[in-house]
């Protein structure tokens, strides 16, 4: 299976590090996984056998997640969106996936639904399942405006929310109030925790260790440990601050000048989860992936968390760990060195940390969801069913074109038709239809007639795609033509006829169609969503005519059925407008005969599913 997993981290590194375990499970798990990133990069993530791709970077100018700056620290414009929308696009585009996976998006990153919106349009367009990763505790916004647009963003697009927690710590819908009207697509994966290594040195051990992830947000916690050291019970026990990749260097510097003998100050390290097995005790904040590691880890732990402009994740967790014996929290919110050092004293008083039962397998658990979102003819399958869950049923209707005369392939065709109890209208071009064709369709009792132009001549001027209905001609010229098959096509195939023009290519020049009605035609089919209710168009072509008109695949012929139902669904598309299947006998080759003889056993087979007939569609 091929993933594209679009992550954006602003400014700590948690989503990315996160982003990085699950890609990692992905790939482990056989998948081929795209991971799209649009943060900065972050020195020491293991993507494992992901191919990476970087998008232009915007990272927050501060906490408040207000402005947003590019690679160059200037604030992002509409020029830096279209680029970077562009960017994410083509990405998609090049990797070909079967599911899309987002991080966070819609609940939150909503200053990128500039490119996430397009995004998913374009998965649905594949007719791909798309999930969105999440994790425990989202940040508190219960705006019912913004609640409401979040649940309509889900239920258009969204197949999966993969809940990066354990219900057992924490419900989604404790801090996601709309969680009950999306509760049929929530999945809860486990925590999501890094994998446990061996270790490979003594570092640690004994030692009071003090982190601040990323560190974006941690120097002032640093500097405070510093000078908390000499207040508390461990003053005699080795420090250990990890300064991680977002603190500066000239900061970093600064606290190692200050540090006093049995301190060390060093970038944050690639083994800090053994470090905190050996540990006496972690000072830290309370991102997810540090909570997860003392989750893992068992030491005795002081929190601090992140609480500014109005953050509340990290204090959530926090507390109710603290619940639960497993860590001992201090407040953000005037920090002192003495605060501190009264939490540490408690931490280090206090017997040691319960045991907590909850899921750590959170990448794996994602790996697992994701293979288990329906696939192929499951997924169509799946459709269906959501449309007799709505209790809708979904309208079909089978148009094949280019019909001239009696052939091996249009006896095949009907042979179909008539196996399948499916209606069958053809195209026939009035120029050169033969009376054998009418003949051939005089004894198939599922087929009608609609007229395919004139004589399938293209017309267009130079540089412009063919076209009959159009191009160098008037628009009385090819009325003219059209009456004359139109006459044409009701003396030879009399009541079988179903006045309704098909133009070859799918083209006709808009001053054509104002008139068609006033020469006798009930409607018109071309191709892709209609622009009125005149119009009956397909929407299914299972060959890719740019590769000379072979089978275009199982996975982007579905796609585009999957594409028109759920669009029809959800009221994005006319949902009056049956879905079209496309067809032309004359150059199919096996593998589009095989997937249209599917197509109709499939939707034949279900109860939700009506196939209809051209002459009900176009009935004056």
């Amino acid at each position: 299976m091929r993933i594209f997993f679009h992550v954006q981290h602003l400014l700590g590194i948690g989503h990315d590090r996160r982003a990085a375990l699950i890609a990692r499970a992905l790939a482990d798990a056989g998948n081929h996984v795209t991971l799209a990133r649009g943060g900065h990069p972050v020195p020491g993530i293991d993507h494992g056998g992901a191919e990476v791709v970087q998008l232009p970077t915007a990272r927050a100018a501060d906490a408040t997640f207000k402005v947003l700056l590019d690679d160059s620290g200037r604030p992002i414009d509409d020029a830096w969106r279209a680029a970077r929308a562009a960017a994410t696009l083509g990405a998609f585009a090049r990797a070909a996936p079967d599911v899309l996976l987002v991080e966070s998006f819609p609940f939150g990153r909503r200053a990128f639904r500039f490119e996430m919106l397009p995004l998913f349009e374009a998965a649905r367009a594949r007719g791909i399942p798309i999930a969105v990763s999440v994790r425990d505790i989202l940040v508190g916004k219960a705006e019912p405006k913004r609640l409401d647009e979040v649940v309509a963003t889900v239920e258009r697009f969204v197949d999966a929310v993969l809940v990066h927690g354990d219900p057992a710590l924490i419900p989604f819908a404790a801090t996601f109030p709309a969680a009950d009207r999306i509760a049929g697509r929530i999945r809860y994966t486990g925590y999501v925790a890094a994998p446990t290594l061996a270790a490979d040195s003594a570092d640690g051990t004994d030692e009071v260790i003090v982190s601040v992830g990323g560190g974006a947000v941690g120097l002032p916690l640093l500097r405070a440990a510093l000078l908390a050291r000499p207040l508390t019970p461990a003053r005699d026990a080795r420090w250990r601050l990890l300064a991680g990749p977002d603190v500066p260097e000239d900061a970093r510097l600064a606290l190692a000048a200050d540090a006093p003998p049995g301190v060390t100050v060093e970038r944050a390290r690639p083994d800090f989860p053994a470090l905190l097995r050996r540990c006496r005790l972690s000072v830290s904040q309370a991102g997810y992936n540090t909570v997860l590691d003392l989750l893992q880890a068992g030491c005795r732990a002081v929190v601090v968390p992140f609480a500014a402009a109005g953050q509340t994740e990290q204090a959530l967790r926090a507390r109710l760990l603290e619940e639960r014996g497993r860590l001992t929290v201090v407040e953000e919110a005037g920090l002192t060195p003495g605060s501190l050092a009264a939490g540490i004293a408690r931490a280090l008083a206090a017997p040691p940390p319960a045991a907590l039962p909850l899921r750590l397998d959170g990448a794996a658990g994602s790996a697992r969801l994701l293979a288990a979102l329906p696939h192929g003819w499951a997924a169509l399958r799946a459709e269906l069913d959501a449309w007799a869950a709505a209790g809708l049923t979904a309208t079909f209707w089978w148009r094949d074109d280019d019909a001239v005369q009696p052939t091996p392939p249009l006896a095949r065709l009907t042979a179909l038709a008539a196996r399948a109890g499916v209606p069958l209208a053809l195209a026939v071009v009035p120029a050169h239809a033969t009376a054998g064709l009418a003949q051939a369709v005089a004894e198939s009792a599922s087929v009608t007639v609609l007229q395919h132009g004139w004589a399938h001549t293209s017309h267009a001027t130079p540089g412009e795609r063919k076209i009959e209905l159009g191009g160098t001609r008037s628009a009385d010229s090819v009325l003219a033509e059209l009456a004359e098959g139109r006459k044409r096509l009701a003396a030879l195939f009399g009541t079988r006829f179903v006045p309704a023009l098909v133009p070859p290519w799918n083209r006709v020049a808009p001053a054509v169609v104002e008139r068609l009605t006033a020469f006798g035609f009930a409607g018109l089919s071309t191709f892709k969503p209609r622009a009125s209710p005149f119009q009956v168009n397909t929407h299914v072509d299972p060959m890719d005519w740019r590769a000379g008109g072979r089978f275009t695949g199982e996975a982007a012929a579905l796609g585009a059925a999957l594409a028109h139902l759920r669009a029809r669904r959800s009221g994005a598309a006319d949902r009056n407008e049956p879905t079209g299947l496309l067809t032309h006998h004359l150059a199919m080759d096996e593998g589009t005969w095989a997937f249209t003889e599917r197509f109709l056993e499939e939707t034949r087979a279900h109860p939700a599913a009506r196939w209809v007939g051209a002459e009900t569609l176009f009935s004056a």
